[in-house]
């Protein structure tokens, strides 16, 4: 990640989700592949097109065949996205079948894919289809399709020429000028920025709940309160950089929620008319006491999983 390249994790999939242009990428059949190529005799924006995955000859055919998809991956999530489909020739030919040439049948191939997107920074979020399509008179060959979004962490460079890849006209692989690359650097840094103010904001209510925690019966006396106004406002800001299949946006969110919930007993608790009765005082103190406990461990399974999309907060 930006923050934290050392720490961060292999290549994993997409933030945002696929787009709706060919649907949910686990509905993608050999049909599909199939009037994909039929409608696009070369590589539209889109879609990149390549006969293999691992290439099987020299060191230097394959350092070439490396190139080209980190290449290709780059500039796709420093653009508009698109798909990079396996084992399909971009080149026009005779028919459908000349064109899709098929790869090796493989349950490591998605491995593979992200394996080679170590050569990328930061790391590439995508998807693929759940498992390789078949070919319907070949079993022992498929074809294999990764889809990459536009990435909200932009931009990227290969590591091999530390150049930052933009796509072009017809699917080529441009170099950003020096002025794309600034502009968005920029806006990635004004992401990252929120994104720290909201891992602080998220610290803060940890701190406070270990504070009211470790105050005992004198709970109702901690004049502190959660401001946690600025909350939703960061949180909307860089939702970008965060998944949006694995809850974690509504984890966030119920942070605000315990903060609101607790100020509203600690207010109740310190009223004048509750604080002359032992009675009272006992059954408030308790109530607070009782909500400590689930309000910081959502905010350290916050923490943590913010640790592991965006490196570690210093």
């Amino acid at each position: 990640m930006v923050e934290s390249e050392p720490t961060a994790p292999v290549p994993t999939a997409g933030p945002r989700g696929l787009t709706s242009l060919h649907g949910r990428l686990e509905d993608w059949s050999y049909r599909t592949i199939e009037e994909i190529v039929g409608k696009h005799e070369f590589e539209p924006g889109v879609f990149d097109f390549k006969e293999a995955l691992n290439g099987d000859g020299p060191s230097d055919a394959r350092d070439r065949l490396n190139a080209s998809i980190t290449r290709t991956v780059c500039s796709m999530a420093n653009t508009t996205g698109g798909y990079v489909i396996f084992g399909v020739k971009d080149s026009k030919a005779a028919d459908h079948d000349d064109r899709i040439c098929r790869i090796r049948v493989s349950s490591e191939l998605r491995a593979d894919f992200g394996q080679k997107l170590r050569r990328i920074q930061p790391d590439i979020f995508f998807e693929t289809v759940p498992a390789p399509i078949l070919l319907p008179s070949n079993s022992g060959r498929c074809v294999f399709v990764a889809y990459v979004p536009a990435s909200s962490r932009r931009p990227h460079q290969t590591l091999n020429d530390f150049v930052f890849w933009r796509r072009g006209e017809g699917g080529t692989a441009v170099q950003m000028n020096v002025t794309e690359v600034r502009d968005q650097m920029l806006v990635s840094e004004e992401r990252l920025r929120k994104a720290r103010l909201l891992r602080l904001e998220i610290q803060d209510c940890r701190l406070l709940v270990e504070e009211l925690s470790t105050a005992g019966h004198q709970v109702r006396s901690v004049m502190h309160r959660f401001d946690t106004t600025a909350f939703k406002p960061l949180l909307a800001d860089t939702c970008v950089l965060l998944p949006a299949n694995d809850g974690l946006v509504g984890d966030l969110l119920r942070i605000p929620r315990f903060g609101a919930e607790i100020n509203r007993w600690l207010d109740h608790a310190s009223s004048p008319a509750r604080s002359s009765h032992k009675e009272d005082i006992a059954a408030d103190t308790s109530e607070i006491q009782k909500r400590l406990p689930g309000f910081h461990a959502e905010c350290v399974a916050c923490e943590r999983r913010l640790d592991e999309i965006l490196g570690r907060l210093t």
